[in-house]
């Protein structure tokens, strides 16, 4: 084996790493400010009860691992759409427990939003909780 082929052997892995670094292609971490930031004044009133109250319950959802929050979610999502009948009430509960979760969400994120997605997340919570209250009267079977 020649001095130039063991050269390229032994510093593979470096000659490697500095190729992969140096690629114009590919992506570049993001440096600098986040663009939504935390509003510089701190919250008032109703909304900063809000956050004290449920601080636990968000770094509780942190903690855990990142799939139980959506499973969770789709499979109440389904038992509240799919059960009907005299169950129907049943299917309420799960789809007022979702309206309520989101619109917890959107209380605690209301500052850092825009207008147009303050009014869309407004509008999914208000859907959720009209279709629970139809099916707990037994409008939407």
């Amino acid at each position: 084996m020649s001095n130039k082929s063991r050269r390229n052997n032994r510093g593979s892995s470096q000659a490697g790493k500095n190729r992969a670094a140096n690629n114009p292609n590919r992506p570049q971490p993001k440096v600098g400010r986040p663009s939504r930031q935390a509003p510089a004044a701190p919250a008032t009133g109703l909304r900063r009860r809000i956050e004290i109250k449920t601080g636990p319950a968000l770094i509780l959802m942190h903690s855990m691992p990142r799939w139980i929050l959506p499973v969770g979610l789709a499979l109440f999502l389904f038992l509240g759409l799919i059960l009907g009948g005299s169950w129907a009430w049943l299917g309420a509960i799960f789809l007022g427990l979702i309206a309520i979760f989101l619109g917890w969400l959107l209380i605690l994120s209301w500052p850092m939003l825009s207008v147009s997605s303050r009014l869309i997340r407004l509008a999914v919570v208000v859907a959720v909780a009209g279709v629970a209250v139809f099916k707990l009267f037994g409008e939407w079977a």
